[in-house]
């Protein structure tokens, strides 16, 4: 057996909520490029339309399951925006106190869900994995 064996995710299926943008979709990438068949879950078509596909397998390659966001007073995006606007700083000042001085990116990320999805993790039990360049060091 290859050492890569055990990541492959051959035969399974993997819902991926926000699969369509950010980290959601690096870690939809990373489960389509292991083999596995996925259902992706978004916001819009359009951005689940450009979204991750599986190669290898038997079964269908993605599934698109678009699905209106709840109604909601307030925006996640429109919070984060105020956010910004009063401190505009904000970003730099986590990023100072990260030694690997900048805030991770989603496919720097992606290949833990996947290593915890797949066999290669067989052997984990209750361990917390953090993934912060180097934060909580500090």
């Amino acid at each position: 057996m290859a050492v890569i064996d055990p990541f492959r995710l051959d035969h399974r299926r993997a819902l991926i909520t926000g699969g369509s943008r950010g980290l959601g979709r690096a870690i939809a990438q990373a489960f389509a490029e292991a083999g596995c068949d996925l259902v992706l879950v978004g916001r819009t078509t359009q951005t689940l339309e450009t979204g991750p596909r599986r190669t290898g397998g038997t079964g269908p390659p993605y599934r698109h399951a678009g699905l209106r966001p709840p109604r909601r007073r307030h925006r996640r995006d429109d919070v984060r925006r105020r956010a910004g606007a009063l401190r505009p700083t904000f970003q730099a000042e986590v990023e100072a106190n990260i030694p690997m001085g900048r805030l991770g990116e989603p496919d720097e990320i992606a290949p833990l869900p996947l290593y915890l999805a797949s066999e290669a993790s067989r052997s984990m039990t209750g361990a917390v994995l953090v993934i912060d360049g180097g934060y909580t060091l500090w």
